[in-house]
């Protein structure tokens, strides 16, 4: 059952290219990756729209109150303790999107909010 080999002349062509496959069709997985990223960035984008509007709708007096009780929380929970890190955050995300925050505001407060922790 085995077949004779069989032997080729050395003046013999070599055999002819092939065509270079065809570029891979990736098919629509990385499509759905894409429009779950898309989607995702476009809804944290209008949650943050629609804190500001919410904030923006305040009447002064409560924002500038609100202003005062945010700064002192990001002064006693940005102090240092590591539990509550996630917390100070969140009052360091809500004083920076107070429209009376001003830009000495915003340096103090990134200047309080924790480095990554990984």
């Amino acid at each position: 059952m085995d077949a004779p080999l069989r032997l080729v002349p050395s003046s013999a062509a070599p055999p002819a290219p092939t065509a270079a496959p065809a570029d891979r069709d990736l098919g629509w997985e990385p499509w759905v990756a894409i429009g779950i990223a898309l989607a995702a960035s476009i809804l944290a984008f209008a949650a943050t729209q629609s804190e500001a509007r919410a904030l923006a709708r305040l009447a002064p007096a409560e924002r500038a109150a609100l202003l005062e009780r945010t700064r002192a929380n990001v002064a006693s929970l940005c102090s240092g303790e590591a539990a509550l890190q996630d917390r100070c955050r969140e009052e360091v995300e809500l004083l920076r999107l107070l429209p009376e925050c001003d830009p000495a505001c915003q340096a103090a407060a990134l200047a309080a909010q924790p480095g990554p922790t990984r």
